[in-house]
């Protein structure tokens, strides 16, 4: 039975990562100690178990930290179906068993990975078990994380649809101001603020694939209605090339969020001309 419930939870997995849009931030962080052959502990909040089968990267082999009991075994059988091995143990079963078993693998390059509150809590937590290993190890420890924000998206896109809808393009003048937050909360080294920033980088994604292009429309003559999403794609895409270089180049730097300000500034007010224009009258009786 376990084995027939390890592949639906396996295929439940795949699932879900590829029908959702994903970005990683951070990585090169990360990669750099496991790329290097650091010795490395990866942790996580048991809350975000679930896909965490996808955070593995590069060559070397995965562990994770898992209890002697029913539920751990089907969550061993579960990522073994992703190359991940296992380590028996809790901090209320076997906790010196799966320190020593930590650090051992640590030793030989191995990267475990464990979740430092645990099934039972206190949730977001974290308990002492995963620096102890650390300091038997002389390992660093990664911490991993992952958000949803496709619901924010798809609730921001809904509500400020029917908005634009009642009150026109002047919805879109909230946009820039989201913009400015995002960058400086979304890369916070902490938890909360970081899952602020994701939020309101949710909102920013479904305003500007749905409401923004409801504006293009108003503003497209009649019957050049594609013409014009078309050139609003191009230009769409090249300044998201454009500006995922600057924002690669300038990261961890504080000239990211002056950069981001600066341009929504710019931003804002186009938006406002843009704004105004759709509100003409020879444009309302076209």
């Amino acid at each position: 039975m376990q084995g027939l419930l390890s592949a639906a939870a396996a295929a439940y997995i795949r699932l879900v990562y590829r029908t959702n849009r994903w970005e990683r931030v951070g990585y090169e962080i990360t990669d750099h100690p496991l790329a290097d052959h650091y010795r490395a502990i990866v942790c996580f909040w048991h809350g975000r178990l679930l896909m965490m089968p996808y955070a593995a990267r590069g060559s070397r082999p995965f562990y994770i930290v898992v209890s002697d009991h029913r539920d751990g075994r089907l969550i061993a059988r579960t990522v073994r179906r992703f190359g991940i091995g296992a380590i028996v143990g809790s901090s209320f079963r076997k906790p010196v068993i799966a320190l020593f078993r930590m650090a051992e693998i640590c030793r030989e390059f191995g990267v475990p990975c464990v979740t430092p509150d645990g099934p039972r809590g206190p949730r977001m937590r974290a308990a002492i078990g995963p620096v102890l290993a650390a300091e038997m190890a002389q390992a660093v420890l990664v911490p991993v994380a992952y958000a949803g924000a496709m619901l924010v998206e798809a609730v921001a896109a809904l509500v400020t649809g029917f908005a634009f809808d009642k009150h026109g393009g002047t919805v879109l003048l909230t946009l820039p101001p989201i913009i400015c937050f995002i960058p400086g909360l979304s890369l916070s080294d902490t938890l909360a603020p970081a899952l602020v920033g994701l939020a309101l980088w949710g909102i920013a994604t479904g305003v500007q694939d749905s409401t923004v292009k409801a504006l293009v429309a108003d503003l497209a003559p009649a019957g050049r209605t594609a013409t014009a999403y078309g050139v609003f794609a191009a230009w769409q895409g090249g300044a998201a090339v454009a500006g995922g270089a600057l924002a690669g180049w300038l990261f961890r730097s504080p000239a990211l969020s002056v950069v981001v300000v600066a341009t929504q500034v710019v931003a804002f007010v186009l938006l406002v001309v843009v704004v105004r224009r759709a509100r003409r009258p020879d444009r309302l009786g076209a």
